[in-house]
């Protein structure tokens, strides 16, 4: 049963049959996350995302059509892709395909301890601040070609997959990757390393 004290947020309220209550963290309105929230509370969320607030879905059990959803809302670049001012996924599950491609990240991302049940697309994403997938799993391909990471990218792979494969664009100056595991067949595929970056 997922525990306040020990996720660290406040949970929701949504028990499934077997008696297991959600992990994610409760909308500001009601008391069910993103997932379980009651329509008109998910719209007030949306809303707020439009106007440029933190994306919070810690713990959230996130469909493609949901994460769709959340990624129509925030605002536009120039290029008419998405822009998150900040994002925080720890302990979330991507139920499906996971689609980032092209998304910028303003402020802090933490993809912490997420699982990624399918492709996870982070190709041509630019993070501007810290990201962070300590602990992630992926149990299908992870894409970052591409991408661009300014400043404190630092990544340690929780999970990989047989013949999993991550893709890894340009790192900024003492960017790391951190890869304590990756499994038979699994590979990474080198995009620019600066001076003084490392992969470990």
């Amino acid at each position: 049963m997922a525990d306040t004290a020990v996720l660290g947020w406040e949970v929701c309220a949504e028990v499934d049959s077997d008696g297991l209550r959600c992990g994610g963290v409760r909308l500001a309105a009601g008391d069910r996350c993103l997932a379980h929230a009651a329509e008109q509370d998910v719209v007030v969320e949306l809303k707020r995302l439009s106007d440029g607030g933190v994306l919070d879905a810690r713990g959230v059990p996130i469909t493609s059509r949901l994460l769709d959803r959340l990624l129509d809302a925030v605002p536009r670049n120039d290029n008419n892709r998405p822009v998150l001012n900040a994002a925080r996924f720890d302990g979330a599950t991507f139920q499906g395909e996971a689609a980032f491609t092209s998304a910028t990240f303003r402020g802090k991302a933490r993809f912490d301890g997420a699982t990624f049940q399918d492709w996870a697309g982070f190709n041509r994403a630019t993070f501007l601040s810290e990201v962070g997938f300590d602990g992630a799993t992926f149990h299908g391909k992870a894409g970052f070609g591409g991408a661009s990471f300014r400043s404190g990218a630092a990544f340690h792979w929780g999970d990989l997959p047989r013949r999993g494969q991550v893709w890894r664009g340009d790192l900024p100056a003492l960017g790391r990757v951190l890869r304590s595991d990756l499994p038979p067949r699994g590979r990474v595929q080198q995009g620019g390393l600066p001076p003084r970056g490392r992969v470990r």
